[in-house]
């Protein structure tokens, strides 16, 4: 609830590319491709993600002989590769009126966030922060 929310252009690319690997590896396994982007989103973006991914990650290792396991440390594999990319594309996030998001006097860039961005939990989740995107 207080951690960084994805901007509308975000949710938007990660609903293109969850589309872009059903097609190329078939099912994610357990959760769909779109969940295992966001978390893999959420992972880069958010310091309390971090965390919480970081348990998450462990508990799936214990049972290694678990297919299920398996399947979603191969699928977490293919998603975090994919928002490698497309951070990778520094696209700048914009306000509706396309004026340029800043913060901490950063600009925030798509599946980025400097380490003062990540640190800050309530990113993007003040009352009326995201203007008209919310």
């Amino acid at each position: 609830m207080y951690n960084r929310q994805l901007h509308p252009e975000e949710r938007r690319l990660i609903k293109e590319e969850a589309a872009r690997l059903q097609e190329a590896h078939g099912s994610a396994g357990p959760l769909d491709w779109e969940t295992m982007l966001t978390l893999a989103a959420g992972n880069r973006l958010d310091a309390d993600n971090a965390d919480t991914f970081a348990r998450l990650e462990a508990q799936v290792a214990s049972d290694p002989n678990n297919p299920l396991a398996q399947q979603f440390q191969q699928a977490m594999t293919v998603a975090n590769a994919t928002i490698e990319v497309l951070a990778g594309q520094n696209v700048l996030l914009q306000w509706q009126d396309g004026t340029a998001i800043q913060a901490y006097g950063d600009p925030v860039l798509a599946f980025q966030a400097s380490e003062r961005q990540r640190q800050d939990a309530g990113l993007f989740n003040a009352p009326g922060f995201m203007g008209p995107y919310t």
